[in-house]
């Protein structure tokens, strides 16, 4: 038997030990006569996230040259493209992130079968490129997308693999039938952040990016995603926040000044203190003893910030007629909502 064939076999086994054991969780959970119907399962299903060529394509240039030591540093810090070892273990690692429920109404023998069709199609569709599709070797044998998802991996160029890579990260939240796998979502990327800690790239969000662009995301974008996301009355300041992350990443410094004082009025008023404005929000906390005593001292460093955020959006925001904010001020606006819901929103 040859090697393919093995793997092809070890493949099969591993899926349908998968599919009996999923069979028998099922069995153990089906509900008793008489006995109250569980609720259904949240379906909340965020917007689809941006694959590698998408960033590249709307990344805007920067502001200056890499100068020869940037160069130099770059080149003895990270290993680029992509090497052959990082590769395949993002195939060990989405091997191992195989979706461990039945998908209903799949035409596929294996969960993983349907996930990668599902990323494939993604691929297609922002690449404009059908050859990507995953077709059949003859009219009786159902196509092996995993197999090309994989493929595309280790044999792509760095985009097409990390396309790859980004697509099966979307698909843990468009599995038909089912709701958002969003805690096997957290952990594939992890690991794939894990994976990618010695490249040039990063994953920030729900996204793989350059780490030229991941700035400060490392002490506040990712512990903002992982203190917040599970909680769902926090969910419109999360997605507030992300916007204006995005419209960084877009170079729309207006934008994201004004998605940063939304995510900030929403956080107050998750708070309890409501107001026709930001400033009027920030003084109802005060008047109720919003951190007195020892922390009064910061009560008025966080006042000072937010009149300091309110000004920026009143005067450069894209709902106001100001110029446009510089891209500094921008940043840092949104960062500091960012630490206030650090330490606030719980």
């Amino acid at each position: 038997m040859s090697l393919s064939s093995l793997r092809s076999t070890a493949y099969e086994w591993r899926c349908t030990s998968i599919l009996w054991r999923v069979s028998l969780f099922r069995r153990s959970r089906k509900p008793q006569p008489g006995a109250e119907p569980s609720e259904p399962l949240e379906d909340a299903r965020p917007g689809p996230a941006r694959l590698y060529s998408d960033y590249i394509d709307s990344r805007p240039s920067r502001t200056r040259p890499i100068d020869s030591a940037e160069r130099a540093m770059s080149r003895a810090l990270y290993r680029d493209p992509l090497t052959e070892p990082v590769r395949h273990k993002l195939v060990i690692l989405i091997e191992q992130c195989q979706p461990m429920v039945p998908i209903p109404g799949s035409r596929f023998n294996a969960p993983a079968q349907e996930m990668a069709n599902i990323a494939i199609e993604r691929m297609v569709a922002v690449r404009g490129d059908l050859s990507l599709r995953s077709h059949r070797p003859h009219p009786q044998i159902l196509p092996r997308p995993f197999e090309d998802l994989t493929r595309y991996v280790i044999e792509g160029d760095c985009p097409l693999a990390l396309d790859a890579v980004g697509a099966w990260a979307d698909a843990y939240a468009r599995l038909p039938g089912l709701s958002w796998l969003r805690e096997e979502e957290r952990r594939f990327l992890s690991g794939v952040d894990e994976i990618l800690a010695g490249t040039i790239f990063a994953v920030r969000g729900r996204e793989v990016i350059l780490r030229e662009d991941l700035g400060a995301s490392v002490l506040i974008d990712r512990p903002l995603a992982a203190l917040i996301t599970g909680d769902p009355a926090l969910r419109g300041v999360d997605d507030k926040l992300r916007e204006a992350l995005t419209e960084l990443d877009a170079g729309k410094a207006a934008d994201a000044v004004t998605d940063a004082g939304t995510a900030l009025q929403m956080l107050l008023e998750h708070l309890g203190y409501t107001g026709g404005q930001l400033g009027d929000q920030l003084k109802a906390a005060r008047k109720a003893g919003w951190l007195t005593g020892t922390d009064t001292p910061l009560a008025d460093a966080v006042d000072s910030l937010g009149r300091w955020i309110a000004s920026i959006r009143n005067q450069h925001g894209d709902a106001h007629h100001g110029s446009a904010p510089d891209r500094r001020d921008a940043e840092l606006a949104v960062r500091v909502v960012g630490l206030l819901v650090l330490r606030f929103a719980e």
